[in-house]
């Protein structure tokens, strides 16, 4: 079932770290901002919400698919009318080509799985804000980074070194800036 399109305002959430991807406007902006996660960190589920926004924008006009998802989209439906070819073939059961849909739709491939990476991109956020607060208060770099340290430790149940917390902000900057 469809989500009700969201007309963006001043407290509706937009596309961005650590938001409700179901609660953000569906405007050109958040589709916008969706198509350059999936090309910046070619992760398939920000390719899939953008086409969800995408649609529920132009349900009731014949606007043209952005370049980025008509690719997607032809790559992903050609790989599933292949396993489906396969099943007509009697080359692969109907239960092998289902468990071969993940990898088929770009969510799985070996060694690396979208929803993990999505974790992984969403995981130094909260450092990034603990970081920013600590340094808008006047605390320098290295002092920001030790007061996070038992942060992480008390809500992750982790314990970093500064290091491990430094590569936590560049993957946060790396990722969503």
């Amino acid at each position: 079932m469809a989500r009700k399109p969201v007309k963006p305002n001043a407290q509706t959430p937009k596309l961005e770290p650590g938001s409700n991807i179901n609660d953000a406007a569906t405007d050109a902006a958040t589709l916008a901002e969706a198509i350059r996660l999936f090309v910046r960190n070619e992760n398939p589920i920000f390719a899939w919400a953008a086409i969800e926004i995408f649609l529920e924008m132009n349900l009731n006009n014949e606007e043209k698919i952005p370049k980025e998802l008509r690719e997607f989209l032809l790559h992903t439906s050609k790989a599933i009318v292949n396993e489906a070819q396969q099943v007509n073939l009697g080359k692969r059961t109907p239960d092998a080509a289902a468990l071969a849909l993940p990898n088929r739709l770009g969510i799985v491939r070996r060694g690396w799985n979208a929803f993990h990476d999505l974790q992984r991109m969403v995981e130094p956020i909260g450092t990034a804000e603990v970081y920013g607060l600590a340094r808008e208060a006047g605390l320098s770099h290295e002092a920001a980074i030790e007061r996070i340290i038992p942060a992480i430790k008390k809500v992750e149940g982790i314990e970093l070194e500064p290091r491990g917390v430094s590569r936590r902000l560049r993957r946060k900057r790396d990722v969503w800036d």
